[in-house]
């Protein structure tokens, strides 16, 4: 599919969103986020927010970067994974791996979120952060954790120029909450025992994670050093005029009209709406093959070093 930019889409709805072509732009981006969002929750395996990545186990689990919401389908080298949860795994007999089903291996999430993927208990430490772009520098990051003495105790900490990484005064066990403003890079916490001379990346922070969140997942079975998964990306607002829509441009116009509908509070026309947006995007990707729970047959993709790394 063609991809248009904020703001080519926005001077095609302005039309719908206001009255007579009235709209302001910053209203109309404002409607563009709210589409975005309806689309993103409503359309299901559309191709252009979803991703395949791979992803490195440690102990037989890994976390879900930030930039993913949920995790479709999954594969350990070429077999194929089977995907459960804490519920269901919980139940005796129910939801174990069958040897004669094709799946040996399951994949479970683990229950309640992380603000970091790598845990640092060698000793109290330092955080560190580190900016990768240089317009970062001067926001501030709010961080909560537990201090050496096992106090609860929060710090915020001014970002610096990268490559340059700021540290805390006070030392820490643990990291339990974050908070950033919206960022043109990604933001990196580290552990840092400057004394043992040890540097631990502890997290990486998307550009638009304002209170970043992990899940994480544990993998019974066979404990694979990578897991391949084909999952669904987690939404964020458009903020640039320049960045590329990822939805058909028809289907944020019936998107709009059908937010309208709901402002109005006429529930039929919100409905058909919504149904012809999805129908849009369903259009867009019509021809697209759907992702299966089956082995990978391409070769090439087979391989964890051939996708994009995260």
């Amino acid at each position: 599919m063609a991809y248009e930019t904020a703001d080519e889409v926005i001077q095609e709805i302005l039309p719908f969103a206001g009255a007579n072509g009235t709209c302001s732009v910053s209203v109309g981006q404002d409607y563009l986020n709210k589409c975005r969002r309806l689309l993103w929750n409503k359309v299901k395996n559309f191709a252009p927010i979803m991703d395949y990545f791979s992803v490195c186990c440690a102990e037989g689990c890994f976390y879900l970067p930030s930039a993913y919401k949920q995790i479709h389908l999954a594969w350990i080298g070429r077999s194929p994974v089977s995907i459960g949860d804490e519920w269901y795994m919980s139940i005796p007999k129910i939801g174990m791996p069958n040897k004669s089903s094709s799946c040996h291996e399951k994949l479970m999430q683990v229950g309640g979120f992380h603000v970091t993927f790598q845990n640092y208990d060698d000793a109290p430490y330092q955080v560190g952060i580190q900016a990768e772009h240089p317009h970062d520098a001067g926001k501030e990051i709010k961080f909560f954790g537990v201090d050496e003495y096992g106090t609860s105790k929060s710090e915020t900490l001014v970002i610096g120029m990268p490559p340059s990484r700021v540290l805390s005064t006070y030392f820490y066990q643990s990291v339990n909450a974050v908070i950033k403003p919206i960022t043109i890079g990604r933001i990196r916490l580290y552990g840092v025992d400057n004394q043992a001379g040890q540097f631990l990346l502890q997290a990486v922070y998307q550009p638009y994670d304002k209170n970043p969140q992990f899940r994480k997942y544990a993998i019974t079975g066979n404990r694979g050093s990578s897991v391949s998964v084909y999952a669904k990306k987690a939404y964020h607002e458009i903020t640039g005029m320049d960045e590329l829509i990822e939805f058909p441009t028809e289907a944020i116009k019936f998107a709009t009209m059908a937010l309208v509908a709901q402002r109005d509070r006429d529930a039929q026309a919100y409905a058909n709406n919504v149904t012809l947006a999805i129908g849009e995007c369903n259009a867009e990707t019509a021809d697209n093959e759907t992702p299966t729970a089956s082995p990978l047959r391409f070769f090439n993709a087979s391989h964890p070093e051939n996708l994009i790394q995260y």
